[in-house]
């Protein structure tokens, strides 16, 4: 399994101009073919909420203004929402969770 900093590193390699969130990289769960970076949505609530002591409806309220709805260049990171956010906290604890699939 991959740790966060492999995750960073393959990142950088694959495109030096990825675009990164500040204190969201363990809601990190993939990257485009271009290099845009990936995230799950419900995790980066649930970051928030845990890290920063926000109610659900703070965090998608400043997710929303600060993240979610910004454009900030080509490889402006997405943002996606996963049906089973179970299995990707899981595969991110390092339990069978392939991050790259190869």
């Amino acid at each position: 399994m991959y740790k966060i900093k492999e995750i960073l590193d393959h990142i950088a390699e694959s495109n030096e101009e990825a675009i990164l969130w500040d204190g969201f990289d363990d809601c990190i769960i993939g990257f485009s073919e271009k290099g845009v970076v990936i995230y799950e949505m419900s995790l980066m609530i649930s970051t928030l909420m845990e890290n920063d002591d926000m109610s659900a409806e703070d965090a998608i309220e400043y997710l929303e203004f600060n993240t979610w709805n910004c454009y900030v260049g080509d490889y402006t990171p997405i943002h996606i929402r996963v049906f089973d956010v179970e299995a990707i906290r899981k595969g991110i604890e390092g339990h069978g969770y392939d991050m790259f699939g190869f």
